[in-house]
């Protein structure tokens, strides 16, 4: 028989994962992170030539506690899963970070 894990704290890094990803996504010209960051007066946009969204760097700010708790609490429910979602998406962050800088 299978063991359950049970929710606890790691369950967050599954929570904060989606979070991050529903932050990001851009559905029907409507992404909950653009609408959010114009609601507080935040920039969603870089200026210049070359606009950046910066929404997707923000999201950032869900995905590292995300991959911190999955680590930490790894034994909890979603916690795994977590840390992948996250780990993948702060890996797919940064390199394209990395190409746009080179």
């Amino acid at each position: 028989m299978l063991a359950r894990n049970s929710i606890g704290i790691g369950s967050l890094s599954l929570l904060l994962a989606l979070w991050s990803v529903l932050w990001i996504l851009n559905i029907l010209d409507f992404s909950l992170g653009d609408s959010v960051l114009d609601f507080f007066g935040l920039k969603v946009w870089t200026e210049g030539n070359v606009r950046t969204r910066l929404t997707v760097y923000y999201s950032l700010l869900f995905f590292v506690p995300a991959i911190f708790l999955g680590i930490r609490y790894r034994n909890d429910f979603g916690a795994r899963i977590g840390r992948i979602i996250s780990i993948t998406g702060t890996v797919v962050i940064l390199l394209t970070l990395l190409i746009v800088i080179v």
